[in-house]
């Protein structure tokens, strides 16, 4: 259960990250400043500060928010449902945010951004084992995946080396086709 305040800080990170995210992609990570990111966002040095520790931080934003967005998804779904199920239901998020032209040619700079920062890659990593943690903790009280302290974090992970591959496969030349792709790739893997 969130507070108030907790939803008016994420609607304000969530804000000062888009502006943030469009400012990466237009001009360069590293030709984008802190008091531009700031300037852009509405608010001062100070208060960036109180939301991002650095320009960096700012930028694994976006993956930290589309993982809450999964795991949210993740823990809405029915307790009957199967974990694997579950877990591809909770893509939709992803398939949801990559489906949006816009939305997605910023996503895709910001990726390439990342891939050139050596820096980034390795936070870039760190936010995928944190979504991995949390869906895994979800998935932990599920009965078909509590059989074995590990095999929460099995069904996480390799469902979402499924949705990577998926997005790496399609998001630069057929992003119409995420969803079938993930859905392809996690019947070829299953691991009920």
């Amino acid at each position: 259960m969130t507070t108030l305040r907790d939803q008016k800080r994420l609607a304000v990170q969530r804000e000062a990250t888009a502006t943030g995210l469009e400012l990466f992609a237009e001009h360069g990570y590293d030709a984008v400043t802190v008091d531009q990111l700031a300037e852009a966002a509405g608010m001062s040095r100070r208060t960036f500060f109180r939301y991002f520790a650095s320009k960096d931080e700012l930028i694994m934003s976006k993956w930290e928010l589309i993982g809450r967005d999964v795991v949210e998804a993740l823990r809405a779904r029915p307790a009957a449902e199967p974990a694997w199920t579950a877990m591809r239901r909770s893509f939709d998020v992803v398939v949801e945010h990559y489906a949006d032209p816009s939305r997605r040619a910023t996503s895709l700079r910001l990726d390439a951004i990342v891939a050139e920062h050596p820096s980034l890659r390795g936070a870039y990593l760190v936010k995928m084992q944190d979504i991995v943690r949390s869906c895994a903790g979800i998935l932990a009280h599920r009965d078909d995946a509590a059989d074995h302290a590990a095999v929460p974090y099995l069904i996480a992970s390799s469902a979402g080396l499924c949705l990577m591959t998926a997005m790496a496969a399609t998001l630069q030349s057929r992003p119409q086709e995420l969803a079938g792709e993930i859905d392809a790739l996690m019947a070829r893997v299953d691991i009920r």
